[in-house]
């Protein structure tokens, strides 16, 4: 990518950022196994929550003609299938038996916040466990917000202390208006531009996860990205064949992800 860009500070971020998606801040808790190892875990599949916006620019036709309720609605249950799919194949190569169920009704099951006791009870009744590991593809074929967030706190931290640093000097104060300035116009185009490529070349892929224990409450919470591999040629040449086949190829690698973290906590 340093023909891309000027200078390789947005390709040494996204390289960090592609060795640590899917990091989990911490193991899953899962090493207390009940009597009866069947019941240990129950994969909760909630519904995709990947915004409008980013299934817009996949599959819409531009600003002016954007897609209707409907067909959001059959692109994330669209989602949700191929995610299943993955999923299983996943879990069946690590050879784990683990029950995976979408719930009927997702109301009150929310990926982040604790289960109320009503829901809980339901769950519980329909599909009896001592843990739930709640799934959801929260990014689709874009670069997750969260690494866009950290790409723009590390660039706004050391520019900030550089021109403090220029700042402070007085033979050099009249520069740090100055490298200001020019390093936020380059750092606005290189990440936006930057991001851009990485979402060309690899279409990532992002399951949020979170693992509910008893009286509902969240005892953890993680993601795992999957990436597809780099070609170059997806730069200049992008079919619908060629981009469900990357989303594909991230969406496996992400659920692959989930599976192997499942293996290690057992």
């Amino acid at each position: 990518m340093s023909c891309v860009f000027s200078r390789p500070g947005f390709l040494l971020w996204s390289c960090a950022l592609a060795l640590l998606s899917g990091c989990a801040s911490a193991p899953l808790p899962l090493s207390a196994a009940p009597a009866d190892p069947a019941t240990k875990l129950v994969l909760l599949e909630l519904p995709p929550t990947v915004p409008a916006l980013t299934l817009n620019r996949l599959y819409g036709q531009g600003d002016d003609h954007p897609l209707d309720d409907p067909a959001l609605v059959r692109l994330r249950q669209d989602i949700q299938r191929r995610f299943d799919a993955a999923l299983r194949a996943a879990l069946a190569a690590e050879g784990l038996q683990v029950r995976v169920v979408a719930p009927a009704d997702p109301r009150g099951l929310a990926l982040g916040e604790a289960v109320a006791k009503p829901a809980l009870q339901s769950l519980e009744a329909a599909h009896p466990a001592r843990y739930y590991l709640r799934l959801s593809v929260s990014d689709f074929g874009e670069t997750p917000r969260s690494w866009m967030d950290g790409y723009v706190l590390f660039e706004v931290g050391s520019t900030g202390a550089i021109t403090a640093l220029l700042y402070s000097n007085p033979p050099t104060r009249a520069l740090a208006g100055v490298y200001l300035a020019e390093e936020s116009v380059e750092e606005l185009a290189e990440g936006y531009s930057g991001f851009w490529v990485v979402n060309r070349l690899s279409r990532p892929v992002r399951i949020a996860e979170d693992l509910v224990g008893g009286e509902g409450r969240v005892l953890w919470q993680g993601s795992e990205t999957g990436l597809a591999d780099w070609r170059w040629a997806n730069l200049w040449h992008m079919d619908k064949g060629r981009r469900e086949a990357l989303l594909d190829a991230s969406l496996q690698r992400a659920a692959r992800k989930v599976a192997q973290a499942l293996r290690q906590a057992r």
